[in-house]
C-alpha cells in the first residue's frame, strides 16, 4: 500500500514539475504588437466607390422615359422605367434595397420641364447606364421612391 502511495505522490510531483518548468521556460514578452494607426482618409478602400447614405449605385437599362409622372403621391417632371442589371453598392440607411432583374419606376430628380427633350435623347431606350439614385420614403412610410441623381452611359 505504501508503494502505491509513494508512486502516486511521485507522479503528481513530476506532473506538476513539468508544467512549472514549461511555464518557466516561456519567455515573457512584454512588448505589445505594433498596430498601425489609420491616417486621415485611410478608412476608404480605393477599389470600391464611396457611396453616400441613402444612395444606391447600380447598372440599369432604361426602358422608357415619360414626361410628368406621379410616384407615391409626389409629382415629377420626368419618370423612367428602369430594369436593374447589377447593383454596384449602396450607402447606409437603405430601407428597401432593389434586386437584380427588378423593373422599377424612378423619378429623374433634377429634370426640368423645358429640358425633357434633352433628357429623353440622353436616356435612349435599351441602353445600359451607370445610375446613382437616392431613396426617399413615401408619405405612408410603407413604400419608397428612388430618385435618379445622375446617370452615365456604359461603354
Amino acid at each position: 500500500m505504501n508503494k502505491i502511495v509513494y508512486l502516486v505522490v511521485l507522479i503528481v510531483l513530476f506532473s506538476c514539475k513539468t508544467n512549472t518548468v514549461a511555464q518557466e521556460n516561456k519567455q515573457d514578452n512584454n512588448e505589445k504588437p505594433k498596430v498601425e494607426k489609420p491616417k486621415f482618409g485611410d478608412t476608404y478602400n480605393d477599389q470600391s466607390p464611396r457611396i453616400e447614405p441613402g444612395t444606391v449605385l447600380f447598372v440599369g437599362t432604361i426602358k422608357g422615359v415619360s414626361k410628368k409622372g406621379n410616384i407615391c403621391g409626389k409629382s415629377y417632371n420626368a419618370v423612367g422605367t428602369i430594369v436593374i442589371e447589377n447593383i454596384i453598392g449602396s450607402g447606409s440607411g437603405i430601407v428597401n434595397l432593389m434586386g437584380k432583374g427588378q423593373e422599377m419606376e424612378m423619378a429623374f430628380y433634377l429634370a426640368k420641364p423645358e429640358g425633357f427633350d434633352d433628357l429623353e435623347s440622353k436616356a435612349k431606350s435599351g441602353n445600359k447606364f451607370s445610375i446613382k439614385a437616392r431613396e426617399g420614403l413615401c408619405p405612408d412610410f410603407n413604400n419608397t421612391v428612388y430618385e435618379i441623381v445622375s446617370f452615365t452611359p456604359m461603354k
